[in-house]
């Protein structure tokens, strides 16, 4: 759990820095956001966020770490872009917003990723769901040379 916390914290210093970076634009934009599109701003981030947590092998530390990485990401990415340019129209700001919680989600992708890979020894749980398939494809494999090895044996 101490691993969540720290990249819940890696991404909220993030966001920190790119609201700071904006000049303040990131509060004052939130600030004039209704609620409504507030939650148009965020459910797509913490929906995907849940979706890719839910989808992701492995225990449910693994599911969560990979949840709140995309998420989170998503959500400080998109707040954070339409933050930075300083966006007043709210359809405009919307779609500034979606472009920015894309790249917020890769980013947070790759760093939950990373946290993964602590936690997984060197693998994330889906490298290591790869690795066990190609493992089970290659004892498939030998097993089917060594019986047509054998087929060919007793032709002769």
């Amino acid at each position: 759990m101490r691993l969540i916390t720290e990249a819940g914290k890696a991404l909220l210093g993030l966001g920190k820095t790119i609201g700071a970076k904006a000049g303040g634009n990131l509060s004052s934009s939130i600030g004039q956001m209704g609620k409504g599109e507030l939650a148009m701003s965020l459910a797509p981030d913490l929906m995907f966020g849940a979706m890719y947590g839910m989808q992701t092998p492995g225990d449910m530390t693994d599911k969560i770490v990979a949840g709140v990485g995309s998420g989170l990401g998503g959500a400080i990415g998109g707040v954070g872009l339409r933050g930075a340019l300083g966006v007043k129209n709210p359809m405009i700001g919307l779609g500034i917003d979606y472009v920015g919680s894309i790249g917020g989600d890769i980013g947070g992708q790759a760093l939950s990723d990373n946290v993964l890979r602590v936690r997984g020894g060197g693998m994330t749980p889906w490298e290591r769901l790869q690795e066990e398939q190609y493992q089970q494809i290659k004892a498939e494999a030998k097993q089917e040379a060594i019986k047509e090895l054998i087929a060919r044996q007793y032709q002769q």
